[in-house]
């Protein structure tokens, strides 16, 4: 029996788990967590770079997350805003390479550089220094902007003094609110939300 090469091993094991997945769909209670194909793209890479089929320089300064289809293209990630966090932390790291679907999520970060990836061809082209990416711009400022605007303020709402003030002194100190009021609940939790002071990304997250 031939020996198998790192590629043929990384392939059989992708198989394995993506089938394995596939049956966990269709036969796994609804109470156990299901795992997302997240390290396809960066044990793809990593197999096909460990094998020296492809050379990079770049690979130690970038994070790698996202799930491959089978024919090669990137599909969008969970938790892309949460890694591109833990990536801007590291300071080792230039930046994260993630799914071009998943990029915008991820460039809400700053401090790090997001590049997008369409297909692991491109991926692989990138690291190699074959072409070059700009990095996706963040668009932080633009939803702060549009975000913060509400239609609704507090001089709309007759009477209910009690409740105002109480949602006054828990967002100037910060401090947590618990509405039982039914029918007020939803309205009130808008006015409030329009009352809190400005927060900064993580504080957001």
């Amino acid at each position: 029996m031939p020996a198998l090469l790192p590629l043929h091993i990384a392939a059989i094991v992708l198989l394995a788990a993506r089938l394995h997945a596939l049956h966990s769909r269709e036969h796994a209670p609804a109470d156990l967590p299901k795992d997302a194909a997240s390290f396809d793209l960066p044990i793809a890479l990593g197999t096909l770079i460990g094998s020296g089929q492809v050379a990079s320089e770049l690979l130690a300064q970038y994070a790698i997350v996202g799930e491959l289809a089978l024919d090669g293209t990137t599909r969008p990630t969970k938790g892309a805003l949460s890694m591109a966090i833990a990536a801007a932390e590291n300071k080792t790291l230039r930046g994260l390479i993630v799914p071009a679907e998943s990029a915008a999520e991820a460039a809400v970060v700053e401090g790090i550089e997001v590049v997008a990836v369409q297909s692991l061809a491109q991926a692989v082209a990138f690291l190699a220094g074959e072409i070059e990416i700009e990095p996706t711009p963040s668009r932080l400022d633009d939803l702060f902007r549009e975000l913060a605007n509400y239609e609704v303020d507090f001089s709309d709402v007759r009477g209910q003094e009690m409740a105002k003030r109480a949602m006054i002194v828990a967002a100037a100190g910060g401090h947590n609110l618990l509405m039982l009021w039914p029918k007020l609940t939803k309205p009130f939790s808008v006015l409030f939300a329009a009352i809190l002071p400005s927060a900064d990304m993580l504080n957001m997250v």
